[in-house]
């Protein structure tokens, strides 16, 4: 078990809202950070290690060295914050972290800011579910398929799958597509609206051409009971001023937050290059989360012309278009070695101690 101390840890910091300085007295302590894994595991097809979490601390997650320099070519704004980070935030630091940090310039390019963008519009498409959250009722996989093709005269306009739900049978064709089979006794949907799943067995009675064929839209399901389970889920227990706030604005001000936070570091990173992780504006944004300054249709507004200007901005830069992979390759064998000359000091020191 790797311990932050340990000299295989390049560096660990605080992160999240503690980093922005937008943390409340009951905010988690989440805990980032860099190791270098054992020769075995980047030198040898045999093993893999991408990310650990250290300790007994639930919140407190290590990047392997490769695995966060692969993530930084992606230009994961989140996981770019480890070079940014404030000095104060830093727990643990190393002569690699600080040859790293000096050499981070060299993943500031054009695309941070589509990630930027990219990472406020799912917060405010997050904001805009709202309304399809607080309702009591959770969604419900019938309301999620769509008619793909008539075989007979019914169905084939005004398709509703409810009509269909009793004395019919809907059999898996794969990909989500299904067939919908007359099929006396059989609930093709049960009284919950969820697809009534057929055994092997009992889908293999249904030979020929089916009424009709439709569409299971898995993922939108999916996406919007997320949705709906978590905001309800704050609402009920631990976390439930969130969901209280979440009601009481109309959507959740966590969010709201964030979204402008994201938005103004995307305009800060291309106007000069830099993350500020630690916000100036800490203060703003935390009325934004406990007092709703902002309502939903200002939120809308502002994302609307931040996200222009971040991408004026890109269209105007002069970063490079894309992280130079051939620098990158050179600054993580070199971090490699400088982190492998560590280890092996330490534990020599540790031998002679002996």
């Amino acid at each position: 078990m790797i311990k932050k101390n340990d000299p295989c840890v390049i560096v660990t910091h605080v992160s999240g809202s503690r980093a922005y300085g937008t943390e409340r007295e009951d905010s988690d302590l989440d805990i980032r950070g860099i190791f270098a894994a054992e020769d075995k595991f980047y030198r040898t097809p045999f093993f893999s290690l991408n990310e650990i979490v250290i300790e007994s601390d639930e919140d407190t997650k290590l990047y392997e060295l490769n695995r966060f320099m692969d993530l930084c070519v992606r230009q994961s704004p989140n996981i770019l914050e480890t070079l940014w980070v404030d000095e104060k935030s830093i727990i643990t630091s190393s002569p690699e972290y600080l040859f790293l940090r000096k050499n981070r310039g060299v993943f500031s390019t054009k695309q941070v800011a589509d990630r930027f963008v990219g990472f406020a519009m799912e917060h405010m498409q997050k904001i805009n579910n709202y309304s399809e959250t607080h309702d009591q009722t959770p969604p419900r996989q019938a309301d999620f398929i769509s008619f793909v093709r008539g075989f007979s005269d019914s169905g084939k306009s005004h398709f509703d799958i409810n009509a269909f739900a009793k004395d019919h049978a809907m059999v898996h064709f794969g990909n989500d597509i299904y067939g919908v089979y007359k099929a006396p006794g059989t609930k093709a949907i049960t009284k919950d609206g969820v697809i009534n799943k057929l055994s092997k067995e009992r889908s293999s009675d249904f030979q020929g051409i089916p009424e009709f064929m439709v569409k299971y839209n898995r993922s939108e399901y999916e996406r919007k009971k997320a949705a709906w389970s978590g905001f309800w889920s704050r609402t009920r227990t631990v976390d439930s001023t969130r969901g209280l706030l979440e009601q009481k604005f109309g959507y959740d001000t966590k969010d709201g937050m964030h979204l402008v936070r994201i938005l103004r570091m995307g305009v800060e990173f291309m106007e000069t290059g830099r993350i500020n992780v630690r916000r100036p504006d800490a203060a703003e944004l935390l009325e934004i989360r406990e007092h709703g300054t902002l309502t939903k249709e200002d939120l809308e507004r502002y994302a609307s012309v931040m996200t222009d200007k971040i991408m004026s901005l890109k269209a105007t830069s002069r970063l490079p278009d894309e992280v130079d992979i051939d620098r990158v390759a050179s600054l993580t064998i070199a971090l490699q070695d400088m982190n492998k000359k560590r280890v092996n000091m330490e534990k020599n020191k540790s031998d002679l101690s002996l």
